[in-house]
């Protein structure tokens, strides 16, 4: 599995540096603070007495007023962890250590040099002003999210990351801990500065959900990666809550049971998977172009589909990213770089599905992906289209779409009144499935990716039976 040469595809096809000396400003502007899930390698506890701290074990730190940080064995659910140490002779109290994050206030708007000298500039972060962030700021910035980058490790840089990080994991290695999942690249920390880099300290740049916390997983070992380190990091996402998925990475041709089987148990978690769509410009890399995966294509800062964006059946959106003229701006190494690919593209939309988990936490993963999907604006022909998919994501009408959606309790983005005849039709030329309310268009799919499912039916009561289709993976 590769995330694709520098000087060839995905996320690297350009290394154009900009210098940015970092500037003073005022920090975040907080709200209240709030307490989220807790720590999965140890728990707190309280003992009464020396004699109840060596029960502990040697592994226990001390926190002072005899409490103690105690490491979780491997395999034990921390909770469960809790109960136990409970009942043990000597502890006073046991309990997680729960993990609390700061909601900055919204409306937000950043205050980042290269943000606000951003729109249609290419030396600036154009690509952040495209995709309809001012609107989605009103509401949201990603508070309480978990956003697991899987590529080559992230380090942060003099800007940094508003959030700490949360579940640092090298698969190939195994390890975990703070440090272990560090950039040794450069990829991984543009990937996920796009995602979440720190907003609003008056330097830098910004990133689309500056309030989420990245779960940095290193699966690479140079240019490639192996599909067991990448089911490795897959399930520390799933064990460690991710609420989204980002795969900047893929293979040209094939495709792997063993991650097929890694993707169906993040579905099954309901984590929201992202993958970029490949840069040969032609059809899908995998993973992309899996069912339960939403594939990304790229654009530029003129919302044309580049050459080297890889397309066809199963793409969903497209996001920016960038070309050699214009690319995308992120910290890497201390200074902020550009680089253009589907990678970059993948990443905006993962930070825009961080900003509307955060902001609709009932939302399911499935509605999440929909809202995007319909909200999207069109570029290309009507409807989905092979260059584009449904079109470029647009985060505060994905925002409220996912709104109505989750009010509605549906999956469908328009509402559709109950009983009411729908219509299912199949254009042979273009591939494409549309289903209809009456005359008004209510969705449309691409025909034929995996586990679709095609059959006849009178919709339309006329007496005559007209091709239809389930597709599994909506």
């Amino acid at each position: 599995m590769h995330r694709f040469p520098k000087n060839v595809i995905v996320g690297t096809l350009v290394l154009t540096l900009l210098a940015v000396s970092p500037t003073s400003g005022e920090a975040l502007e907080e709200g209240p603070v709030v307490a989220s899930r807790h720590s999965q390698d140890h728990v707190l506890v309280e003992v009464a007495d020396h004699a109840g701290a060596m029960r502990l074990g040697s592994g226990r730190s001390a926190l002072g007023d005899g409490w103690y940080a105690v490491p979780v064995p491997a395999g034990v659910d921390p909770a469960e962890f809790v109960e136990d140490l409970s009942a043990r002779v000597g502890v006073r109290h046991a309990e997680l250590d729960l993990v609390f994050h700061s909601l900055v206030t919204v409306p937000f708007t950043p205050n980042d040099p290269l943000y606000t000298a951003g729109a249609g500039n290419p030396a600036a972060q154009w690509h952040l002003h495209v995709i309809d962030l001012t609107h989605a700021w009103q509401t949201t910035v990603g508070g309480g999210v978990e956003v697991a980058v899987l590529d080559s490790g992230v380090t942060p840089g003099p800007d940094g990351f508003c959030q700490p990080f949360i579940a640092e994991y090298d698969a190939t290695t195994d390890t975990e801990g703070p440090g272990s999942a560090a950039d040794d690249d450069g990829h991984g920390t543009h990937v996920a500065g796009s995602v979440a880099q720190c907003s609003g300290n008056g330097q830098g740049g910004a990133g689309v959900a500056t309030d989420a916390r990245i779960m940095p997983i290193d699966v690479f070992i140079g240019d490639v990666a192996l599909s067991s380190d990448i089911v490795r990091g897959i399930d520390h996402a799933i064990a460690n809550g991710a609420d989204v998925i980002n795969l900047s990475l893929g293979i040209e041709v094939g495709s792997s049971e063993i991650l097929n089987q890694a993707i169906a148990r993040a579905v099954e978690a309901d984590i929201v998977i992202v993958a970029a769509s490949g840069n040969n410009g032609g059809a899908l890399f995998y993973p992309a172009n899996h069912p339960d995966v939403i594939a990304v294509g790229a654009t530029t800062i003129t919302n044309s589909v580049p050459s080297y964006s890889s397309r066809g059946v199963g793409l969903e959106l497209v996001a920016p990213g960038g070309t050699g003229s214009a690319p995308v701006w992120q910290e890497t190494g201390g200074v902020y770089q550009g680089l253009a690919g589907t990678s970059m593209a993948s990443a905006h939309v993962s930070g825009v599905a961080a900003l509307l988990r955060a902001r609709h936490p009932a939302a399911s993963a499935a509605q999440v992906r929909n809202a995007m999907n319909c909200s999207a604006a069109d570029l290309g022909s009507a409807g989905w289209d092979s260059d584009s998919g449904f079109g470029l994501v647009q985060a505060g009408d994905a925002v409220d779409e996912l709104g109505e959606m989750v009010a509605s309790g549906g999956l469908t983005c328009d509402s559709v009144a109950a009983g009411s005849s729908k219509v299912g039709t199949i254009e042979t030329a273009t591939g494409i499935w549309r289903l209809y309310l009456g005359s008004t268009q209510i969705a449309s799919f691409y025909y034929g990716n995996p586990g679709d499912l095609g059959f006849f039916g009178d919709w339309d009561c006329d007496g005559v039976e007209t091709p239809g289709l389930y597709r599994q993976s909506d």
